[in-house]
């Protein structure tokens, strides 16, 4: 192959290189533009912290499981701390001033697999009782079926945040590595508006439609359903990860990103060839 001899007279040598400068940036433009969009690293974040059904929070050396929560629209956790723990006291005394405290929140997948963790989350923060009001409904999700006192209610307000995201990442060491996560980003972030659908959707499509399962796997890796019929692991507003019995997952990424349950539930139809059960 031969290559163009660069031009004698040195503007025109200049041209020459700016416009192929400018064409290599096309194409890298074009090839990110073909990258399907992933939610961001706050994103994941606020995500994990909204779908796990449980936290795990850390105060004075003691460890105690926190089996209900809430995120807070600037990304604090609102719950009642357990009976006997040092958050507890700390609640019952509002004239304290707040304790550092930890939170580590794990997002499991709905389905079986071998390694149900999606994703890990890791705070650290101020801890003390919660002040101003709170909406009612609220209240009831925290206490659940038990009698935790309210006056045990306490937030923690982040100053560090930690991703663990163990989903389209490589095998090997940094399927386990954490990140650090500005705690801006986090607060200005929002969690996946598909949260509360995704178990059904997922389900469904693992449990009724295996055929289209394979044929969507094939279509993206041919051979990706030689070991078996790959799972649904996640959804989110971007598209569909499947996780195939070998090899790396595979992201099928909707023709445009959803920002309703009934976007997904379309978009899920149009991709799979089948119809999601109505959100």
């Amino acid at each position: 192959m031969t290559s163009t001899p660069a031009p004698r007279d040195p503007a025109r040598r200049d041209a020459v290189r700016r416009s192929r400068r400018a064409a290599s940036a096309a194409g890298a433009d074009r090839v990110a533009a073909d990258l399907p969009s992933l939610p961001s690293p706050a994103e994941r974040v606020r995500s994990v912290l909204a779908a796990a059904t449980g936290i795990t929070v850390g105060v004075a050396a003691a460890q105690h499981p926190v089996h209900r929560h809430v995120v807070d629209l600037d990304g604090s956790l609102l719950f009642l701390a357990p009976e006997g723990s040092a958050a507890a006291a700390f609640a019952a005394m509002p004239g304290l001033p707040a304790v550092e405290a930890t939170v580590t929140a794990t997002d499991l997948a709905d389905l079986p697999f071998a390694d149900r963790v999606r994703g890990r989350v890791h705070l650290t923060g101020r801890l003390g009782p919660a002040s101003g009001p709170v909406h009612p409904a609220l209240l009831a999700h925290l206490q659940g079926d038990g009698d935790a006192p309210l006056s045990h209610l306490v937030r923690l307000q982040p100053t560090s945040a930690s991703l663990q995201w163990r989903v389209e990442v490589p095998e090997g060491p940094a399927a386990a590595a954490w990140r650090e996560v500005p705690v801006a980003d986090v607060r200005a972030a929002r969690a996946d508006a598909l949260i509360g659908s995704a178990a059904a959707w997922l389900t469904h499509l693992a449990r009724d439609h295996g055929e289209a399962l394979r044929a969507l796997a094939e279509s993206v890796r041919p051979g990706s359903t030689a070991a078996g019929t790959p799972r649904p692991l996640l959804v989110d507003r971007h598209g569909l990860v499947l996780r195939p019995a070998t090899g790396p997952d595979l992201r099928l990424p909707f023709d445009r990103p959803a920002t309703t349950p009934r976007e997904a539930a379309l978009a899920l139809g149009r991709l799979a060839g089948v119809v999601a059960p109505r959100p």
